[in-house]
């Protein structure tokens, strides 16, 4: 269960005004890949690509030679909550959409690619606890 910070009443827990964002994946101080992050008609779409060099994946075994991802929350659109999740990577050639209602996942439980929403939140208000769920990962038990 979350105990979210308290917020000016009528506000939404997620501000949904559209932006994107690029940022650079380092591994050792060295580029290596790319996170991005789009906000777009109530659809927070995040991707990643990195691959580390042939050095770094020596020296940290099960480094992969390159991976992709994308994930996809899908907010409601008073932007109080979230309503799908969508995941898929190379690693695992695995595709998961799980739909928030119907796996019987709490309101109040969030995506891990949607944390990145709360960031303004914290920034105002202070820290939050929020239990979080690893969409990579909904077999092995994807609330943490």
């Amino acid at each position: 269960m979350t105990h979210p910070a308290p917020r000016p009443t009528g506000a939404a827990r997620f501000d949904l005004t559209p932006f994107e964002r690029w940022e650079a994946v380092t591994l050792d101080d060295v580029h290596v890949g790319f996170l991005h992050r789009v906000l777009e008609d109530g659809v927070l779409t995040t991707r990643m690509g990195f691959a580390p060099t042939p050095a770094q994946r020596a020296a940290r075994g099960g480094l992969p030679e390159r991976y992709l991802a994308q994930t996809q929350v899908g907010f409601t659109p008073d932007g109080d909550g979230w309503a799908w999740t969508t995941h898929e990577d190379s690693a695992g050639a695995q595709r998961v959409r799980i739909d928030r209602e119907r796996a019987g996942i709490d309101a109040a439980v969030l995506p891990s690619y949607a944390e990145y929403l709360l960031l303004a939140r914290v920034a105002a208000e202070g820290p939050l606890a929020v239990d979080r769920l690893e969409e990579a990962s909904p077999l092995q038990g994807g609330l943490r």
